[in-house]
């Protein structure tokens, strides 16, 4: 976690905390419930939950919830919670405290938030408590999630604080992604996946045809995996869309360097178009033709795959039974 910007406090002397005592402006005893459903915790796998509550489509609890959110992040909104300094749970005990940026002191509010009742009405009565170790990388994840519920709900509640935190970025383009275990990703994929994604993120045909989603930036979140899924999530953000969809591997165990470039222009042009059926865009402009792949492509090669049986053996390190190992190993073999 590093620092960002300074703290902004555009409202001078906030007394959030004499606001979240009265009844009209506290967060509703819902709102409580719904964020128990993580048991104090806020990374991926303690939200589904939450997702899942909201998986209806009744808009009215999610924008109240959405507001609830709102006026708790709020009540912490004070500068001596902002004076004070935190350290994520993940990094040492002997690491550095980080004054408050404007991205950390969010996500360190909502970090709070996720750790119940009891925890937030207690910083909220002592700033001083907000200092030390909390899941702020996991508030983070918390604050998008529940920007999401949000959105999706045609609730406004949360946008200013996340145009507060959006980073300026001149490209309509971007993204990242992972790979399963046991999947290579060639340089020569490396190579044709980078230079194609900088000539559409350059292209002046290619941006206005994004214009016509109204937004501003595409992320493709790709994952790339044996183990094939129908399943392809566009999620809407404030400025940007996400596409989260699994690609199928087949092929990334090849030699041939043409063969490996030609494969990841064609797994970039099935996520724009998924992009495309979900919004209903036009049709896209010609796509850019890569020079050939150059002979040096040491700058593109990445770190061995990480084998089913490395796996195996670090659960066995940490003492995880023998059927579970096996079962683990036998889901995640290329085979």
């Amino acid at each position: 976690m590093r620092p960002g910007r300074p703290v902004t406090n555009t409202r001078e002397a906030i007394v959030a905390r004499g606001r979240a005592a009265r009844g009209d402006t506290a967060p509703s005893s819902e709102f409580w419930r719904l964020v128990a459903l993580g048991h104090g915790r806020c990374d991926a796998d303690a939200l589904v939950p939450l997702q899942l509550a909201f998986d209806q489509p009744s808009e009215r609890p999610a924008r109240a919830f959405a507001r609830d959110f709102a006026r708790a992040v709020e009540a912490l909104n004070t500068p001596a919670h902002a004076a004070q300094l935190v350290r994520d749970e993940s990094e040492p005990l002997d690491s550095p405290l980080l004054p408050m940026s404007d991205d950390v002191f969010l996500s360190a509010r909502c970090a709070v938030i996720a750790a119940g009742r009891e925890e937030w009405e207690r910083v909220v009565a002592d700033p001083a408590a907000l200092s030390g170790r909390w899941r702020v990388a996991d508030g983070e994840l918390f604050f998008a999630v529940v920007h999401d519920i949000a959105l999706d709900a045609g609730e406004n509640a949360l946008d200013e604080l996340a145009a507060s935190l959006a980073q300026p970025d001149d490209s309509w383009l971007g993204g990242g992604g992972g790979h399963d275990v046991g999947v290579p990703v060639p340089a020569a994929y490396r190579w044709a996946e980078l230079e194609l994604g900088e000539a559409l993120a350059a292209s002046d045909a290619w941006r206005a045809w994004w214009s016509a989603s109204g937004r501003g930036r595409l992320d493709l979140l790709p994952f790339v995996s044996p183990d094939v899924s129908d399943v392809v999530r566009l999620r809407r953000r404030r400025c940007s869309y996400e596409l989260a969809m699994t690609i199928d591997s087949a092929g990334m165990h090849g030699e041939d360097p043409q063969r490996l470039a030609d494969l990841a222009v064609a797994h970039l042009r099935v996520q724009i178009e998924a992009v495309r059926e979900r919004l209903h865009l036009p049709p896209t402009p010609p796509w850019p033709e890569l020079p050939p792949v150059p002979d040096d492509l040491s700058c593109f090669e990445g770190e061995d795959p990480v084998t089913p049986e490395e796996v195996g053996e670090a659960l066995a390190e940490l003492g995880m039974g023998q059927e579970f190992i096996d079962s683990v190993v036998r889901a995640t073999r290329w085979s």
